[in-house]
Protein backbone atom coordinates (compact mmCIF):
# COMPACT_ATOMS: atom_id res chain seq x y z
CA UNK A 1 0.00 0.00 0.00
CA UNK A 2 1.20 3.52 -0.77
CA UNK A 3 0.10 6.99 0.27
CA UNK A 4 0.75 10.42 -1.19
CA UNK A 5 2.73 12.83 1.00
CA UNK A 6 3.57 16.29 -0.34
CA UNK A 7 2.70 15.03 -3.82
CA UNK A 8 5.11 12.05 -3.66
CA UNK A 9 4.18 8.34 -3.49
CA UNK A 10 5.62 6.49 -0.49
CA UNK A 11 5.07 3.02 1.01
CA UNK A 12 2.73 3.19 4.00
CA UNK A 13 5.45 2.40 6.58
CA UNK A 14 7.49 5.38 5.34
CA UNK A 15 4.46 7.67 5.33
CA UNK A 16 3.96 7.03 9.04
CA UNK A 17 7.37 8.56 9.66
CA UNK A 18 6.62 11.74 7.73
CA UNK A 19 3.33 12.39 9.52
CA UNK A 20 4.83 12.38 13.03
CA UNK A 21 4.32 15.45 15.20
CA UNK A 22 7.16 18.01 15.50
CA UNK A 23 9.77 17.53 18.21
CA UNK A 24 13.10 19.18 18.91
CA UNK A 25 16.03 17.83 16.90
CA UNK A 26 18.28 17.40 19.93
CA UNK A 27 15.72 15.10 21.60
CA UNK A 28 14.70 13.42 18.37
CA UNK A 29 16.52 10.12 18.79
CA UNK A 30 15.66 9.71 22.48
CA UNK A 31 11.91 10.41 22.45
CA UNK A 32 10.10 7.45 23.92
CA UNK A 33 6.84 8.02 22.03
CA UNK A 34 8.67 6.60 18.98
CA UNK A 35 8.09 3.17 20.56
CA UNK A 36 4.62 3.08 19.08
CA UNK A 37 6.14 3.17 15.61
CA UNK A 38 9.64 1.67 15.90
CA UNK A 39 12.35 1.59 18.53
CA UNK A 40 15.04 1.88 15.84
CA UNK A 41 14.13 5.20 14.23
CA UNK A 42 16.83 7.87 14.37
CA UNK A 43 17.99 11.06 12.74
CA UNK A 44 20.09 10.31 9.67
CA UNK A 45 23.24 12.00 10.99
CA UNK A 46 23.01 10.00 14.25
CA UNK A 47 22.53 6.76 12.37
CA UNK A 48 25.43 7.48 10.00
CA UNK A 49 27.80 8.28 12.86
CA UNK A 50 27.12 4.84 14.34
CA UNK A 51 27.00 2.67 11.23
CA UNK A 52 28.90 4.30 8.36
CA UNK A 53 32.60 4.85 7.69
CA UNK A 54 31.98 8.50 6.84
CA UNK A 55 29.27 10.93 7.88
CA UNK A 56 27.86 12.99 5.04
CA UNK A 57 26.43 16.52 5.49
CA UNK A 58 22.91 15.68 4.33
CA UNK A 59 21.19 17.72 7.05
CA UNK A 60 23.32 20.83 6.53
CA UNK A 61 22.85 20.76 2.75
CA UNK A 62 19.11 20.09 2.95
CA UNK A 63 18.61 23.06 5.27
CA UNK A 64 20.55 25.27 2.82
CA UNK A 65 18.47 23.82 0.00
CA UNK A 66 15.25 24.86 1.75
CA UNK A 67 16.58 28.35 2.42
CA UNK A 68 17.46 28.68 -1.25
CA UNK A 69 13.98 27.56 -2.35
CA UNK A 70 12.56 30.17 0.03
CA UNK A 71 14.66 32.85 -1.70
CA UNK A 72 13.39 31.65 -5.08
CA UNK A 73 9.81 32.11 -3.87
CA UNK A 74 10.65 35.66 -2.81
CA UNK A 75 12.25 36.32 -6.18
CA UNK A 76 9.23 34.88 -7.99
CA UNK A 77 6.95 37.35 -6.21
CA UNK A 78 8.88 40.20 -7.84
CA UNK A 79 8.26 38.94 -11.38
CA UNK A 80 5.46 39.26 -13.91
CA UNK A 81 2.77 36.57 -13.86
CA UNK A 82 4.20 34.14 -16.41
CA UNK A 83 7.73 34.29 -15.02
CA UNK A 84 6.40 34.21 -11.46
CA UNK A 85 4.48 31.00 -12.09
CA UNK A 86 7.46 29.38 -13.79
CA UNK A 87 9.90 30.25 -10.99
CA UNK A 88 7.41 29.32 -8.25
CA UNK A 89 7.06 25.89 -9.83
CA UNK A 90 10.83 25.58 -10.00
CA UNK A 91 11.13 26.61 -6.34
CA UNK A 92 8.82 23.72 -5.47
CA UNK A 93 11.03 21.37 -7.49
CA UNK A 94 14.06 22.62 -5.57
CA UNK A 95 12.19 22.11 -2.29
CA UNK A 96 11.51 18.47 -3.25
CA UNK A 97 15.20 17.84 -3.88
CA UNK A 98 16.61 15.12 -1.64
CA UNK A 99 13.33 14.44 0.18
CA UNK A 100 13.75 10.67 -0.23
CA UNK A 101 17.15 8.97 0.04
CA UNK A 102 17.67 5.28 -0.50
CA UNK A 103 21.06 3.78 0.34
CA UNK A 104 22.53 0.31 -0.02
CA UNK A 105 25.14 -1.32 2.15
CA UNK A 106 26.96 -4.60 1.74
CA UNK A 107 26.31 -7.00 4.63
CA UNK A 108 28.68 -6.42 7.55
CA UNK A 109 30.22 -3.41 5.79
CA UNK A 110 30.24 0.20 7.00
CA UNK A 111 30.26 1.82 3.57
CA UNK A 112 26.90 3.29 2.60
CA UNK A 113 26.18 4.04 -1.06
CA UNK A 114 23.34 6.22 -2.35
CA UNK A 115 21.18 4.17 -4.71
CA UNK A 116 18.07 6.26 -5.34
CA UNK A 117 17.09 9.90 -4.88
CA UNK A 118 15.62 12.88 -6.70
CA UNK A 119 17.88 15.88 -7.30
CA UNK A 120 16.64 19.15 -8.81
CA UNK A 121 20.01 19.86 -10.52
CA UNK A 122 19.74 23.59 -9.90
CA UNK A 123 23.20 25.17 -10.07
CA UNK A 124 22.72 26.90 -6.70
CA UNK A 125 20.97 24.11 -4.76
CA UNK A 126 23.32 23.14 -1.92
CA UNK A 127 22.45 19.44 -2.17
CA UNK A 128 23.14 19.34 -5.90
CA UNK A 129 26.27 21.47 -5.52
CA UNK A 130 27.63 19.01 -2.99
CA UNK A 131 26.81 15.93 -5.11
CA UNK A 132 28.30 17.69 -8.14
CA UNK A 133 31.44 18.49 -6.15
CA UNK A 134 31.87 14.84 -5.14
CA UNK A 135 31.56 13.76 -8.75
CA UNK A 136 33.86 16.45 -10.13
CA UNK A 137 36.50 15.63 -7.50
CA UNK A 138 36.27 11.90 -8.21
CA UNK A 139 36.60 12.36 -11.97
CA UNK A 140 39.42 14.84 -11.57
CA UNK A 141 41.30 12.47 -9.26
CA UNK A 142 40.97 9.52 -11.65
CA UNK A 143 42.02 11.69 -14.59
CA UNK A 144 45.12 12.93 -12.75
CA UNK A 145 46.00 9.41 -11.61
CA UNK A 146 45.88 8.12 -15.19
CA UNK A 147 47.90 11.05 -16.47
CA UNK A 148 50.58 10.41 -13.83
CA UNK A 149 50.83 6.83 -15.08
CA UNK A 150 51.36 8.13 -18.62
CA UNK A 151 53.60 11.02 -17.53
CA UNK A 152 55.39 9.80 -14.38
CA UNK A 153 58.00 12.58 -14.30
CA UNK A 154 55.50 15.41 -14.70
CA UNK A 155 54.85 18.03 -12.05
CA UNK A 156 51.88 20.18 -11.09
CA UNK A 157 51.27 23.87 -10.59
CA UNK A 158 48.26 25.40 -8.88
CA UNK A 159 47.50 28.72 -10.54
CA UNK A 160 44.93 31.36 -9.59
CA UNK A 161 44.19 34.09 -12.13
CA UNK A 162 42.12 37.11 -11.15
CA UNK A 163 40.71 40.39 -12.40
CA UNK A 164 39.29 43.35 -10.52
CA UNK A 165 35.75 43.10 -9.15
CA UNK A 166 32.95 43.71 -11.63
CA UNK A 167 29.33 44.80 -11.44
CA UNK A 168 26.56 42.23 -11.52
CA UNK A 169 25.66 42.79 -15.16
CA UNK A 170 29.33 42.35 -16.16
CA UNK A 171 29.86 38.84 -14.72
CA UNK A 172 29.06 36.84 -17.84
CA UNK A 173 31.12 39.02 -20.15
CA UNK A 174 34.04 38.93 -17.72
CA UNK A 175 34.01 35.12 -17.43
CA UNK A 176 33.85 34.64 -21.20
CA UNK A 177 36.70 37.09 -21.66
CA UNK A 178 38.80 35.29 -19.02
CA UNK A 179 38.19 31.91 -20.66
CA UNK A 180 39.19 33.28 -24.06
CA UNK A 181 42.30 34.92 -22.61
CA UNK A 182 43.35 31.72 -20.87
CA UNK A 183 42.90 29.66 -24.05
CA UNK A 184 44.92 32.23 -25.96
CA UNK A 185 47.69 32.17 -23.33
CA UNK A 186 47.93 28.36 -23.44
CA UNK A 187 48.74 28.57 -27.16
CA UNK A 188 51.77 30.77 -26.63
CA UNK A 189 55.00 29.04 -27.62
CA UNK A 190 56.58 28.81 -24.17
CA UNK A 191 53.52 27.40 -22.43
CA UNK A 192 52.59 25.13 -25.33
CA UNK A 193 55.99 23.42 -25.10
CA UNK A 194 55.79 22.90 -21.32
CA UNK A 195 52.14 22.26 -20.39
CA UNK A 196 50.87 18.68 -20.68
CA UNK A 197 47.31 19.44 -19.65
CA UNK A 198 45.11 21.44 -17.31
CA UNK A 199 41.88 21.52 -15.35
CA UNK A 200 40.29 24.94 -15.05
CA UNK A 201 37.41 26.04 -12.85
CA UNK A 202 35.74 29.40 -12.37
CA UNK A 203 34.80 30.66 -8.92
CA UNK A 204 32.80 33.77 -8.07
CA UNK A 205 32.87 35.51 -4.71
CA UNK A 206 30.68 38.44 -3.73
CA UNK A 207 31.41 41.66 -1.88
CA UNK A 208 28.00 42.04 -0.23
CA UNK A 209 28.74 45.54 1.08
CA UNK A 210 29.61 47.04 -2.31
CA UNK A 211 27.58 44.46 -4.26
CA UNK A 212 30.42 43.67 -6.64
CA UNK A 213 31.50 40.28 -7.92
CA UNK A 214 34.93 38.70 -8.18
CA UNK A 215 35.24 36.02 -10.88
CA UNK A 216 38.59 34.22 -10.91
CA UNK A 217 40.11 31.07 -12.38
CA UNK A 218 41.62 28.18 -10.44
CA UNK A 219 43.86 26.09 -12.69
CA UNK A 220 45.69 22.83 -12.05
CA UNK A 221 48.50 22.71 -14.61
CA UNK A 222 50.38 19.51 -15.37
CA UNK A 223 53.80 20.45 -16.73
CA UNK A 224 56.88 18.66 -17.98
CA UNK A 225 59.78 18.29 -15.57
CA UNK A 226 61.76 20.56 -17.90
CA UNK A 227 59.58 23.45 -16.68
CA UNK A 228 61.94 23.72 -13.70
CA UNK A 229 65.14 23.59 -15.75
CA UNK A 230 67.18 26.27 -17.49
CA UNK A 231 65.21 29.31 -18.57
CA UNK A 232 61.85 27.52 -18.69
CA UNK A 233 60.74 28.37 -15.16
CA UNK A 234 58.05 31.06 -14.98
CA UNK A 235 58.04 33.30 -11.92
CA UNK A 236 54.92 34.81 -10.36
CA UNK A 237 55.88 38.16 -11.84
CA UNK A 238 56.06 36.62 -15.32
CA UNK A 239 52.68 34.93 -14.84
CA UNK A 240 51.21 38.31 -13.92
CA UNK A 241 52.61 39.90 -17.06
CA UNK A 242 51.37 37.07 -19.28
CA UNK A 243 47.89 37.18 -17.76
CA UNK A 244 47.68 40.96 -18.09
CA UNK A 245 48.74 40.68 -21.73
CA UNK A 246 46.26 37.89 -22.49
CA UNK A 247 43.44 39.84 -20.82
CA UNK A 248 44.60 43.17 -22.35
CA UNK A 249 44.47 44.82 -18.93
CA UNK A 250 45.77 48.29 -18.11
CA UNK A 251 46.66 47.20 -14.56
CA UNK A 252 48.69 44.41 -12.94
CA UNK A 253 46.30 41.64 -11.85
CA UNK A 254 46.70 39.47 -8.77
CA UNK A 255 48.10 36.07 -9.73
CA UNK A 256 49.05 33.25 -7.38
CA UNK A 257 51.14 30.24 -8.36
CA UNK A 258 52.18 27.28 -6.23
CA UNK A 259 54.40 24.35 -7.16
CA UNK A 260 53.07 20.95 -6.09
CA UNK A 261 55.49 18.11 -5.50
CA UNK A 262 53.67 14.76 -5.65
CA UNK A 263 55.63 11.80 -4.32
CA UNK A 264 52.86 9.34 -5.05
CA UNK A 265 49.48 9.20 -6.78
CA UNK A 266 47.45 9.98 -3.66
CA UNK A 267 49.74 12.68 -2.37
CA UNK A 268 47.97 15.12 -0.03
CA UNK A 269 49.30 18.18 -1.85
CA UNK A 270 47.85 17.02 -5.17
CA UNK A 271 44.53 16.12 -3.53
CA UNK A 272 44.39 19.54 -1.88
CA UNK A 273 44.90 21.20 -5.26
CA UNK A 274 42.21 19.00 -6.83
CA UNK A 275 39.82 19.95 -4.03
CA UNK A 276 40.58 23.63 -4.57
CA UNK A 277 40.04 23.45 -8.34
CA UNK A 278 36.90 21.36 -8.01
CA UNK A 279 35.28 23.31 -5.18
CA UNK A 280 31.99 25.18 -5.32
CA UNK A 281 31.82 27.73 -8.10
CA UNK A 282 29.69 29.89 -5.80
CA UNK A 283 29.47 28.94 -2.13
CA UNK A 284 25.92 28.82 -0.66
CA UNK A 285 26.98 31.23 2.09
CA UNK A 286 27.50 33.82 -0.64
CA UNK A 287 23.75 34.12 -1.25
CA UNK A 288 22.18 32.71 1.94
CA UNK A 289 22.19 35.06 4.92
CA UNK A 290 19.82 36.77 7.33
CA UNK A 291 19.33 39.56 4.77
CA UNK A 292 16.80 37.84 2.53
CA UNK A 293 16.25 40.77 0.17
CA UNK A 294 19.95 41.11 -0.56
CA UNK A 295 20.14 37.34 -1.00
CA UNK A 296 17.37 37.53 -3.59
CA UNK A 297 19.16 40.30 -5.47
CA UNK A 298 22.40 38.30 -5.56
CA UNK A 299 20.63 35.10 -6.58
CA UNK A 300 18.84 36.83 -9.44
CA UNK A 301 22.12 38.29 -10.69
CA UNK A 302 23.99 35.00 -10.48
CA UNK A 303 21.19 32.97 -12.10
CA UNK A 304 20.95 35.43 -14.98
CA UNK A 305 24.68 35.85 -15.52
CA UNK A 306 25.82 32.23 -15.07
CA UNK A 307 23.11 30.54 -17.11
CA UNK A 308 24.55 27.83 -19.42
CA UNK A 309 28.15 28.69 -18.57
CA UNK A 310 30.52 25.75 -18.18
CA UNK A 311 32.44 26.34 -14.97
CA UNK A 312 34.84 23.35 -15.03
CA UNK A 313 36.80 22.28 -18.10
CA UNK A 314 39.78 20.16 -19.09
CA UNK A 315 42.44 20.94 -21.68
CA UNK A 316 45.12 19.25 -23.78
CA UNK A 317 46.11 15.73 -22.64
CA UNK A 318 43.95 15.87 -19.51
CA UNK A 319 40.93 16.57 -21.70
CA UNK A 320 41.65 13.47 -23.79
CA UNK A 321 42.13 11.29 -20.73
CA UNK A 322 38.98 12.62 -19.05
CA UNK A 323 36.96 11.97 -22.20
CA UNK A 324 38.31 8.41 -22.47
CA UNK A 325 37.46 7.69 -18.85
CA UNK A 326 34.10 9.44 -18.55
CA UNK A 327 32.87 10.10 -22.12
CA UNK A 328 32.81 13.83 -21.35
CA UNK A 329 29.19 13.52 -20.16
CA UNK A 330 27.43 16.35 -18.36
CA UNK A 331 28.13 16.08 -14.63
CA UNK A 332 24.44 16.68 -13.90
CA UNK A 333 23.36 13.61 -15.89
CA UNK A 334 23.72 11.50 -12.75
CA UNK A 335 24.18 12.99 -9.28
CA UNK A 336 23.46 9.67 -7.54
CA UNK A 337 26.44 7.68 -8.79
CA UNK A 338 29.21 10.16 -8.05
CA UNK A 339 31.87 7.44 -8.32
CA UNK A 340 32.09 3.78 -9.34
CA UNK A 341 30.81 2.36 -6.06
CA UNK A 342 27.24 1.79 -7.27
CA UNK A 343 28.50 -0.33 -10.14
CA UNK A 344 29.61 -2.92 -7.60
CA UNK A 345 26.38 -3.32 -5.63
CA UNK A 346 25.89 -6.88 -4.47
CA UNK A 347 22.62 -8.74 -4.83
CA UNK A 348 22.62 -9.19 -1.06
CA UNK A 349 23.03 -5.48 -0.29
CA UNK A 350 20.82 -4.10 2.46
CA UNK A 351 18.49 -1.20 1.76
CA UNK A 352 18.37 1.82 4.07
CA UNK A 353 15.84 4.63 3.59
CA UNK A 354 15.92 8.18 4.91
CA UNK A 355 13.17 10.75 4.43
CA UNK A 356 12.93 14.45 5.16
CA UNK A 357 10.46 15.26 7.93
CA UNK A 358 9.14 18.83 7.80
CA UNK A 359 7.95 18.63 11.39
CA UNK A 360 11.31 17.81 13.00
CA UNK A 361 13.26 19.60 10.25
CA UNK A 362 15.52 16.59 9.90
CA UNK A 363 16.04 13.35 8.00
CA UNK A 364 14.49 10.27 9.57
CA UNK A 365 16.26 6.97 8.96
CA UNK A 366 14.62 3.55 8.80
CA UNK A 367 16.95 0.71 9.75
CA UNK A 368 17.68 -1.85 6.96
CA UNK A 369 14.38 -3.35 5.83
CA UNK A 370 15.57 -6.01 3.43
CA UNK A 371 17.50 -6.77 0.27
CA UNK A 372 17.57 -4.52 -2.78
Amino acid sequence: MVVIVFGVFYPINYAIIISLNPIKINTFAENRWWKGVSTKLKALHDWLSETSEKERPWLEKKIQNLRYSDRLDLLANQLAKEERERLSKHAETVRDCGQYLEFVREPNARKLVLARAFFCKDRFCALCQWRRLLKVTYQMTKTIEQSLIENPTSRFLFLTLTVENVKGDEIRESILKMNEAFSRMMKWKKLKSLVIGFVRSTEITVNREQLTYHPHLHVLLQVKSSYFKGGNYISRNEWQKMWAKAMKLNYTPQVFVETIKPKRTGDDSVMSAIAEVGKYQVKPTTYLSTDKQLDVQIIKTLRDQMSHLRMVSYGLELKKIHKDLFDDKDIDDDLINVDDDNKEKLAQAEKVVAMWNKGVHNYVIVEPKGKV
